[in-house]
């Protein structure tokens, strides 16, 4: 099969469906409920690929490799908390925001991976723009608007896109180290999955005493599983299309496309679908193009 089918078809999950769907499950209330369902649905489809296909052995699940995978999975869920926060804001907002963590991932791998075969000019001009834009942004939305003393984007935006930058950089190294270690894909989105499925029903029992209310009980709602059964299934699937597309292809020829469609595809999704595309000026139009044309040139600057 060509390697591109699968490299389409998970940008659409991923960039575009899942990109409409996570913003409607955070929009509307029940939101701790439905981070949850989210992994428990995804959970529920790792587990029978990891006991048809996976290393079930006693040895494997209680060995250390399992149980950093686990605890992996834990920290992208923690991330994942401050990127639906984030999105509650601004979905096309955040997306520009991206580009800071595929910094960080970059920056880490050819510390400690030794990846500078793929370090040259043209990546270097494109991570350059893109740490711009960034910038250019976060001065930008810290101006209140005319006639106006707010800020166009509050101080807790920045706060919850630095942290998940962060968090999620590091997931995106790590994702690349376990690849590197062998680690097969049954086994990874098994623990994966678990450990995010554990951090966040402890966010949802936290979120129930904290509130006094049995907010468990009433995650399986009939609206939240309508809503959370294809996000759980669009994440596990993205992820699954993404591994099947580095076997069919040199992670520098896929990579780059990914880079490009995560920063583009949710940002013109929350411009157009949800309309935020009203609340944006020139200025940060042209802001944007520049970080846009960041990811584009750095993904010209792979080579096969």
């Amino acid at each position: 099969m060509p390697w591109y089918i699968p490299v389409i078809l998970g940008l659409l999950i991923r960039d575009l469906f899942t990109s409409v769907l996570l913003k409607k499950a955070v929009i509307s209330g029940g939101r701790q409920q439905r981070f949850f369902l989210q992994f428990f649905f995804a959970f529920m489809l790792a587990s029978p690929i990891f006991l048809y296909l996976g290393n079930t052995s006693a040895d494997y699940i209680l060995s250390p490799d399992f149980f950093k995978i686990f605890g992996i999975g834990m920290f992208n869920a923690t991330a994942t908390m401050f990127y639906w926060k984030a999105i509650d804001i601004s979905l096309s907002k955040t997306s520009l925001f991206l580009f800071l963590d595929d910094i960080i991932a970059i920056t880490l791998s050819l510390i400690f991976l030794g990846e500078y075969a793929i370090l040259n000019t043209t990546m270097l001009a494109g991570l350059a723009m893109g740490l711009l834009s960034i910038i250019l942004f976060t001065i930008y939305y810290k101006i209140p608007r005319a006639n106006s003393a707010s800020p166009r984007l509050p101080a807790i935006f920045f706060f919850y896109v630095f942290i998940h930058s962060v968090m999620h950089g590091l997931l995106l190294f790590s994702l690349k180290y376990l690849a590197a270690d062998g680690v097969s894909k049954p086994n990874f989105l098994f623990g994966w999955y678990g450990g995010a499925l554990m951090m966040a029903g402890l966010a949802l029992v936290f979120s129930s005493k904290n509130k006094k209310e049995n907010t468990a009980e009433r995650a399986f709602t009939k609206k939240n599983v309508k809503l959370m059964v294809p996000i759980g299934l669009a994440i596990v699937s993205s992820l699954g299309l993404a591994y099947w597309s580095f076997q069919l292809a040199p992670q520098v020829v896929i990579q780059p496309i990914f880079f490009v469609s995560q920063m583009i595809l949710p940002t013109l999704v929350g411009f157009f679908y949800f309309k935020e595309v009203k609340t944006i000026d020139t200025k940060e139009k042209l802001i944007f193009a520049l970080g846009a044309a960041g990811a584009l040139v750095i993904a010209f600057s792979y080579s096969a």
